[in-house]
């Protein structure tokens, strides 16, 4: 796994922090279940990355976000996650850990709309209880917020993905949410 440090989000520099080998998996009540050892699942499964844990806890299209409406064609895309950072030290977070796919081609994805995406620049948040384009978990720590997209209007398959990204340039395991799929059962 890459020597176990974190490495850089696209566009954006990082502090690096130490982190430990993957913790124990943590199922919290309410969140779903863990999703199997392949890295996909579907809303209210927890995944487990080699720093941190993150839930899917809901999906939302919807044309207008915080009295904007979206470009003709295109859509937004709210989806409620949890992120708890599973290491014993504190771990930078940023927006760009998620992205949005809809297809298989090399344009086919989104970074959150908190990013900018020609530049790299955070954004402000638009609304309460959106995620800012970085923040950082203390070890053990939780946070819940809302990730924004800009989606194609007519999107027949949505996926979150999830890299790991370490310090000397490696990448680890990809990780999936499949958006379009019924909810795990509880």
């Amino acid at each position: 796994m890459g020597g176990g440090e974190r490495g850089g989000a696209p566009g954006r520099g990082r502090h690096i922090l130490p982190a430990l080998a993957l913790a124990l998996a943590l199922v919290l009540s309410g969140c779903g279940k863990e999703a199997e050892s392949d890295g996909t699942g579907v809303p209210g499964d927890t995944l487990e990355t080699a720093f941190f844990s993150f839930t899917v806890e809901s999906v939302r299209q919807t044309e207008t976000f915080a009295g904007k409406t979206a470009p003709r064609g295109c859509g937004y895309l709210t989806v409620e996650v949890t992120v708890r950072n599973t290491t014993e030290d504190e771990v930078e977070m940023y927006d760009t850990d998620f992205s949005v796919q809809w297809g298989s081609g090399p344009s086919d994805y989104s970074y959150p709309v908190t990013t900018d995406s020609e530049t790299g620049e955070a954004l402000d948040t638009a609304s309460a209880g959106q995620l800012p384009a970085a923040y950082t978990l203390a070890a053990e720590e939780e946070r819940t917020g809302t990730l924004v997209f800009l989606v194609p209007a007519d999107a027949d398959q949505l996926s979150l993905t999830c890299q790991e990204a370490f310090a000397d340039g490696t990448a680890g395991d990809t990780f999936t949410v499949d958006l379009l799929a019924p909810p795990a059962e509880k």
